[in-house]
């Protein structure tokens, strides 16, 4: 029993001789925290532009899609249209479609105006494409394109297609 009460007292003594922590003190630091933002734009999608059957005696065929991008805030920004894989080929039109042979063309062109009276460029600072800042100010972030294939072309009824590249230059 002697032994445990000399442990007892000795433990005791052991803890106050420990500084009890202050109640109440703080310390405070900064943690610096930093990012740069990089001027960026991508291209979500172009939306199909699909003419549907075109009867070349029918009046012209008009549509309109959107072409769906985001830019950073404040960059600048300007969309040419690639002139698709058979420029110039059609009886009408700067762009052409071509059938599943490679061996006829039907002729379209396509606008930066719902008037259909600026053919939409593919050179950057060449005139006739669509610059702005930002996210477009179109629904979604788009930016309209009008498509048009002139009337009287005559050509093998069967599919035609093309691909335009949609570069946004920034």
């Amino acid at each position: 029993m002697k032994i445990t009460f000399r442990l007892a007292v000795a433990l005791v003594a052991a803890a106050c001789a420990i500084p009890a922590l202050a109640a109440g003190n703080t310390a405070t630091g900064n943690l610096a925290v930093s990012a740069t933002v990089k001027a960026s734009c991508s291209v979500a999608t172009g939306n199909a532009l699909s003419f549907g059957t075109y009867d070349p005696s029918a009046p012209v065929v008009t549509i309109t899609s959107a072409i769906a991008f985001k830019c950073t805030k404040s960059t600048s920004w300007e969309v040419t249209l690639s002139k698709g894989g058979s420029p110039g080929l059609g009886a009408s039109g700067t762009r052409a479609m071509v059938n599943a042979g490679n061996t006829e063309y039907l002729g379209y062109d396509l606008f930066i105006d719902g008037g259909a009276t600026k053919v939409w460029g593919d050179t950057a600072g060449g005139g006739n494409t669509v610059s702005g800042s930002g996210i477009p100010a179109g629904p979604g972030g788009t930016i309209p394109v009008t498509g048009v294939i002139p009337v009287g072309q005559y050509v093998t009824p069967q599919a035609y297609s093309d691909t335009v590249v949609i570069t946004v230059n920034y």
